[in-house]
């Protein structure tokens, strides 16, 4: 039990359904490893994700992916409390396994960030994940924001949230560029 409980740490990283498959999209499913991150999935997200690969090829990768083991499926034998009706099942079944088990949701629903914070949980979203490709220089600038560029138009993302998001992309950007200067000069 122990190891299982080190297994799902911080470091550990569980998704919706949406935000799996927005990142796969993407084409950065495959790279969260890289970030250091366990990745799970519940069993209704499972079942969400890979419902008629025929029809949506994404469901064909994230089936793949699961029988590989590269992103793990684990359930929650002690749920906690009641989540709000309003949420999704995979979104519920998500966010109790984070509060159980220790990790971070990822969510890219309203309704579940909310309930997620107002649980002490601290939760992502795919924009999040992607300028952390950006900060721990796993994608350069131009990479971020052509994978960017993608996800505005998968997730129909209003200008406000396109203009935060770059702003941020920008400091980091920046950032980067004045420590990679400072280490050239040194």
């Amino acid at each position: 039990m122990l190891a299982l409980l080190l297994l799902h740490s911080m470091d550990s990283l569980y998704f919706d359904a949406c935000s799996l498959i927005y990142l796969t999209k993407i084409g950065m499913k495959e790279l969260l490893p890289t970030l250091g991150y366990n990745l799970f999935l519940c069993p209704v997200v499972k079942e969400e994700v890979t419902t008629e690969p025929e029809k949506y090829p994404e469901a064909s990768t994230l089936g793949e992916n699961i029988e590989k083991s590269i992103i793990q499926e684990v359930s929650n034998e002690n749920p906690s409390n009641p989540a709000p009706v309003s949420l999704g099942k995979g979104e519920r079944e998500m966010i109790e396994l984070c509060l159980s088990m220790g990790g971070i949701p990822v969510t890219d629903d309203h309704q579940a960030l909310t309930y997620a914070r107002g649980r002490g949980l601290l939760p992502n979203t795919t924009e999040i994940i992607l300028l952390d490709f950006l900060e721990k220089q796993v994608k350069t600038i131009n990479e971020f924001r052509q994978r960017f560029d993608r996800l505005t138009i998968i997730k129909n993302l209003k200008p406000s949230i396109v203009n935060l998001v770059l702003q941020k992309a920008d400091t980091i950007a920046k950032k980067i560029k004045s420590f990679s200067e400072e280490s050239e000069g040194n």
